[in-house]
Formats: structure tokens, sequence, C-alpha cells
């Protein structure tokens, strides 16, 4: 037997409700069956079909005409016949109100009328719910069922079966304090399909039906109908049938002798006298011979029933409990048989879903861990890029900042100042550029960044990954250039002169001066000269010491303006130089490139934290969600075990006291208790 998780806790829950509510009314039945075992009071409910003649059998029983008896239907209610005894001695009848509760000593309950008065109560009526009749039973106690000095006994008169009184009348007939059920069947019409349909109701009860077939007088085929009413009990309530015997009577009420009705009292169609036969001929004797017949099959009923009731007590009373014990064991084992399935199946659901769910918690930690190292090295990794490219880059544009070509004309010495500011300027922007390319390639590396986490979150969460909207846009929105404009280098008159600068100018200069050395020595000698010494000495003795001392100074002056003047034509080359090594000396000196690189790495690692932290958010969910749901079901499956072997027990020993109440015969005279 298997079902689904939810289709077995629905089981489960509405079987354990219906078993609670089910012990409850035992528990609550069982004391009052008890009550009415040991009870001295017997009820025999009779009923039957319309004009079947129940109130004629009643009154046949009672020798008496107390219930109206007519053609018509005429008892709407219930009539309960008591021994006036319990009444103080008077007879009269007490009508008890709807949906009140009968006490005799409590007269709010009822209205009280007399005898004469009850056939215009229980004729239509619709004010009252039941009648009490307290009637005086002159006849001998060894006739009489109401004063029989053993036990008191009521009959109960129920209207006539239709389809708004079947239901009704079954009900009341399955009732605990019901012990007899007096069925009244027509001899001419058989058992009718309300008449059926009430047996099968009260036989679920009441193991046994006293049956009376009356106008049994008017049948000519006697043995044909007995045959096939007999048949038709068979059908209905085999106990029955098993003892047709005592329990099914053919009869006819109506030749019954009557004592004289009270005063005004009800009338009808029944016999009227003491002990004469009724209106039957005096001098008829085959007349009376059938009569007398009639008669003694009614006494035969009386004496069956009285049996029944009186002396078969133990059955009368004991076979509805045992029968009501029965039904309620069959409905325990049936019960119990079904939560034990339940539990049974749930508990086997519940094992095998615990198989199922240890790999995947195991799996669950372990690509929590493994996905987390990942995520870290990841970051890690991406960041370390990001800082190694900015500083590479910053390092790079800083360093090469003075020979890197800005497109700003040099407007002569006068503007040579301005010159300087603007070519500050262009070196602090071309840095800053580089700080914004190196900005966008870590845009671009957090892009990867997210994108792999993401990847990782859709595969080890699935769709309950919180997929975080990333705009890369965002980053870096701060003045990118805010530290290099904070640099201050003021230009000085030794910035527009660069040794360095010359020094490589005069390299390049170096293989012209060997040209020409090697030319001056080349053509003095093409033209028979030795040396150049030889052409000074030459040229010194032209000249004179005198003039040439005279043109020492003016020589002097000479290269002093040759000197400037190179200067100040190169100008253009040095000072960018020199006011690049100026802004790297400041910009060292702050730390600049690691500030730099530290900034931007961070940025990516704040970044991808974000998506990071919710991929491990989600992968501890559903770790805790697995555990949770192990947990749970440790505890359907603990909840289940002791319910599988509470169930279990249940049903062997549901099982064992049905065959025990099954085992008790109850024609078999009680054992004496040994002293």
């Amino acid at each position: 037997m298997s079902f689904s998780r939810s289709n077995s806790m629905a089981i489960r829950c509405n079987c354990g409700r219906f078993m609670d509510l089910f012990m409850l009314l035992s528990a609550i039945v069982a004391p009052f069956m008890a009550c009415i075992i040991c009870s001295l009071v017997r009820k025999v409910l009779i009923t039957g079909d319309l004009n079947a003649g129940k109130s004629t059998f009643c009154n046949a029983l009672l020798r008496r005409k107390v219930l109206p008896e007519d053609q018509q239907p005429c008892t709407a209610i219930f009539c309960e016949v008591l021994d006036a005894r319990e009444n103080a001695g008077i007879e009269e009848v007490h009508a008890v109100h709807k949906e009140m509760i009968y006490n005799r000593n409590d007269e709010s309950t009822y209205d009280a009328y007399s005898l004469q008065e009850l056939e215009n109560i229980v004729i239509d009526n619709e004010q009252y719910m039941q009648c009490k009749v307290y009637v005086k039973d002159v006849r001998t106690i060894d006739e009489s069922l109401l004063s029989n000095g053993v036990v008191d006994i009521a009959l109960i008169d129920a209207p006539g079966l239709n389809s708004d009184t079947t239901k009704t009348t079954a009900i009341f007939a399955r009732q605990e304090e019901i012990d007899v059920v007096v069925f009244v069947v027509s001899a001419a019409n058989h058992f009718t399909q309300s008449a059926k349909e009430f047996i099968w109701a009260a036989a679920a009860e009441k193991a046994y039906i006293f049956i009376v077939v009356n106008g049994y007088d008017f049948i000519r085929d006697k043995e044909r109908c007995q045959k096939m009413i007999l048949d038709q009990v068979a059908g209905l309530s085999p106990r029955t049938h098993k003892e047709a015997s005592e329990l099914v009577h053919f009869v006819s009420s109506n030749v019954i002798p009557m004592a004289p009705s009270p005063p005004g009292g009800p009338s009808g169609g029944g016999g009227s006298g003491s002990g004469s036969g009724g209106g039957d001929d005096p001098g008829d004797d085959n007349g009376k011979g059938k009569d007398l017949d009639k008669v003694r099959d009614f006494e035969k009923l009386e004496q069956s029933l009285r049996r029944f009731v009186l002396e078969k007590r133990a059955r009368s009373k004991l076979a509805p409990a045992r029968t009501y014990l029965l039904n309620i064991l069959n409905d325990v084992n049936t019960l119990a048989t079904v939560n034990f399935e339940v539990a049974q199946s749930e508990y086997d659901r519940v094992t095998q879903e615990l198989k199922e769910l240890e790999p995947q918690i195991l799996a669950s930690k372990k690509a929590r861990s493994e996905v987390d190292e990942q995520v870290v090295q990841n970051i890690e990794e991406t960041c370390k890029d990001v800082y190694e490219h900015t500083r590479g880059q910053l390092n790079a544009a800083i360093s090469y900042a003075g020979s890197t070509k800005y497109d700003i004309p040099y407007p002569g010495i006068f503007g040579a100042f301005g010159y300087a500011d603007d070519l500050k300027d262009a070196i602090l922007s071309h840095i800053a550029d580089s700080v914004s390319s190196c900005e966008d390639y870590a845009r671009a590396q957090t892009v990867k960044g997210v994108n792999a986490i993401k990847q990782l979150g859709l595969l080890h969460v699935g769709d309950e990954f919180q997929n975080l909207h990333f705009r890369p846009d965002v980053m870096f929105r701060r003045k990118k250039d805010a530290l290099a404009r904070q640099v201050d280098v003021p230009t000085e008159f030794a910035d527009f002169v660069d040794l360095s600068t010359l020094m490589h100018s005069q390299e390049k200069f170096a293989g012209t001066g060997m040209a020409l050395t090697v030319a001056g020595a080349l053509v003095p000698r093409m033209l028979g000269m030795n040396s150049w010494v030889d052409h000074a000495i030459t040229a010194t003795r032209i000249i004179g010491n005198d003039n040439l001392r005279k043109l020492i100074l003016p020589g002097i002056v000479v290269a002093a303006v040759a000197a400037s003047a190179y200067i100040l034509q190169q100008i253009p080359n040095s000072l960018p130089h020199r006011l690049a090594k100026k802004i790297e000396a400041q910009l060292t000196e702050i730390d600049y490139v690691h500030t730099n690189a530290s900034r931007i790495s961070g940025s990516v690692r704040t970044v991808l934290r974000m998506p990071a932290d919710n991929l491990r958010v989600g992968l501890e969910h559903s770790v805790k969600d697995l555990n949770k749901k192990r947990d749970e079901t440790v505890k359907v499956k603990g909840e289940s075990e002791r319910a599988s072997k509470f169930f279990r027990k249940l049903v062997n020993e549901s099982q064992v006291q049905k065959n025990m109440v099954e085992g008790v015969d109850l024609d078999s005279p009680p054992q004496q208790i040994p002293h």
C-alpha cells in the first residue's frame, strides 16, 4: 500500500482524528451500556408498516384498548406504555414536549392528559415528541408483561414506517436502551421496502428481531405465506431466521378478547369483552374452535416473548451488548489496520527519504566548502591581477611622462614659465588618464568575476540564487585625479637646464666631432701640414702674442653667448624631463601608485564580495534546509515507528477481544462461582 507524502499525511491525520473521536464516543457509551445491562427495566419497541396493526397488537398484549386503532394510520408519535405503579398508581398520559428531556417529577417537561385524550394527542401531532402512557395491568404475574414480578417492561408503540419515519424509527431502534424490537408485518403485504430498510438498519445493532405476522386469519394459502415471509426473514436477519420457531409468529391480534375500555376510551376494530372471544356467536362451535386456535397462537407468541424478555434475559440484554461490542471491536480492528498500514507506509517512505537525504547533505556541505574556496581564490586572483596591472601601468606612465610628446607649442623665452605650467598640467592629465585606463580594466575584470560567481550560484543553488543586478558604470565615480591634482611642483630656473639632456645632445654630436677631427688630421697631411699644432704655431706667429691676448675676452663672450643660445634652444627638450622627475619624486613620496592600485583593487574586492556573500548564504540555506528536512524526517520516522507498533498491537488485541466476545454462549446457564 503506497501513498504520496501529502496523501499519507492527510490519511494519517483523518484516521487519527476519527480514531480519537471513535474511542471517545465508545468510552462514553460503554458505561451507559453497562448501566443498561444491569438495569431491571426492559424496553420493547413495537414497529412495522403502516396499517400493519401495531396498536392492535399492543392492545392485545395489554388485553385492553389503550392505544387508538383505526383503518387509517393514527399513531404519529412514539407511545411508551408503562406500569401505572411507576406513576403512583395513576393512569394518565404524559405528553413530552419537543426538545425536552422527560422527567416525571418535573411537570414542565410534559403535559398530563387522561387516557381518553390519547387518541387526539397521537393523531397528526406536531406539539409533542413522545407520550408516556401509564396503565394498570390487572392480570396475574404469570400472564402480565408489565407487572411480571421480575423486571419492569415498557411497550413502545412506534409510528408506521414510511419514507419520512423509517430512518427516525431505525435510529430509535438502534439505541442501546431498546432491548427487544418487535416488528409487526402485514400477512397480506409481506415486507415492504421501508420494512426491509428498517430491519437491515436495526439488525446491525440488534442480533435478534421478534417478528409478528399480523392479520394471518385473512390469508387462505397460509403455508405459502409462511414460506415467503420466512425466506424474506432469512435474507434480512439470518440469526432471527435460525430461531424462527421462537422469534417469528403468525397471529391475528384482532381476535384476542379485551377488557372493557375506560369510559370514553379509545375504540376501534378490535374485539370486545373480557374473555368471551369477542362478538362470536356462542352457538357457532366451528367458528369458536377456530378463534381458540388463533388465541392459542397468540398466547404462544406471548410465551415466546416472555421467555425472550424474562427467562432469556441474557440473550435479550446481552445479545445487543455483544452485538455492540462486536461492532466496536470490528471498527477498532478496521481503524487500527488502516492506521497501521498508513503508519507503516509512512515509516517506509521516510526511511527511504533518509537514505536519499544523507548523501545530499554530504554533497551540499562539500559543495559549500569547495565553492567557497573557489570563490575566494577567484576574488584574490582577480584583485591581484587588477593591483599588478594598475601598478605597472601607473609606474610606466609616471616613468615615461618626461619622454611623452605633448601637443603644447613652445612660445619662446618670454612664455617659458607659462609653458612650464602647461607641461605640468599635461603630465598630470597623462597620469590621470592612465588611472582611468586602469579603472576601465578593473571594471572589465569585475564583470568577469561577477559572471563567474553567478554561474557557480546557478550551478549549485539553482533558481533560488539571488541574482543581483550589477552596474559596472557605478564603480569609480569619484574624482579620478584628485590625488594627482594635489601635487604642487613650482617652476624654477634650474628646471630649464637639464644637464643630462645636454649631455645626451653632446653624445649625438660626438660622431660629428670625431669626423671633424679625422678631417683635420687628414686634410693637412694631404696639403702637406704635419699637424694642427703646426697650424696653431703658425697662426700665433702671424697674429702675434699681443693681438692674441686681446682676442681671449671676446672669444669667451662669444662662447658664453653661443652656450646660452644653445641652452635656450634646448628648453622644450629639457623642461619636460625636469618637471617629470619632480612630479615623480612627489608621487613616490606620497606612494601614489600603491594607493591607487590598492583603491582600485579594493573596489573590485568590495563588488565581488556581494555576489560571493549571496552565494554563501544560498549554499548555507541549502545545507540548513536539508538538515531541517532530515530532522523532520527523523522525527516523523520515530512517530511512524511508534504508531506502527501501537496499531499492530491494537489490531492483535482487538482480534483477541473479538474472539473472546464471540465465544460467549448466551444460551448456556451461568456458571456457579465456587466459594
